[in-house]
């Protein structure tokens, strides 16, 4: 049958809301987000842009991330639009504290999900060992999502969906 897609995140066309905080530790400084600041995969102006510098420090205290806690307590799958705002890729790390990864970010939009996890936090940002994401990254982010995909046959990603609208079936 057709699948349902719930996103648990709150705010995801809007990462200035307090359900995203910034957070660091460390040598890291807190990161910037400033929404709308760029053309969005789309065509529109719904692309937020995230700063952060995990400073020079490179263990797992140093860090600068955005977080958003769900309330999900199964295997959950995490995506998001994301695209480098300068002129190279860059390492980030994406995810969450215990399942998170460093992954590469192009100049071109594209679709990262780093797979099943049980951890509710989404996380994007920079941060030390063990992942060693670039210190200082300036990326592009947009429609985060977060869904419970426990005993679906489909474990990937589903298209986006806004908070409070069903997916069509």
């Amino acid at each position: 049958g057709a699948r349902v897609v719930r996103n648990l995140l709150t705010y995801t066309e809007d990462f200035s809301n307090v359900a995203w905080t910034s957070i660091n530790g460390g040598t890291g400084s807190a990161p910037t987000i400033t929404s709308n600041y760029a053309a969005a995969p789309d065509g529109t102006t719904t692309a937020c842009r995230i700063t952060a510098n995990r400073g020079a420090g490179n263990t797992p205290a140093d860090y600068s991330v955005v977080r958003q806690v769900a309330v999900v307590t199964s295997g959950n799958v995490r995506s998001i639009y994301v695209k480098s705002n300068t002129a190279s890729s860059q390492e980030i790390y994406f995810g969450a504290p215990v399942a998170g990864q460093k992954v590469t970010v192009t100049t071109g939009w594209q679709r990262l999900s780093p797979g099943l996890s049980a951890s509710q936090n989404f996380d994007i940002g920079s941060f030390g060992t063990p992942n060693n994401a670039t210190n200082s990254i300036d990326i592009l982010v947009w429609h985060p999502l977060l869904e419970d995909v426990t005993g679906q046959a489909n474990q990937n990603p589903s298209e986006y969906v806004s908070v409070g609208v069903l997916s069509t079936p």
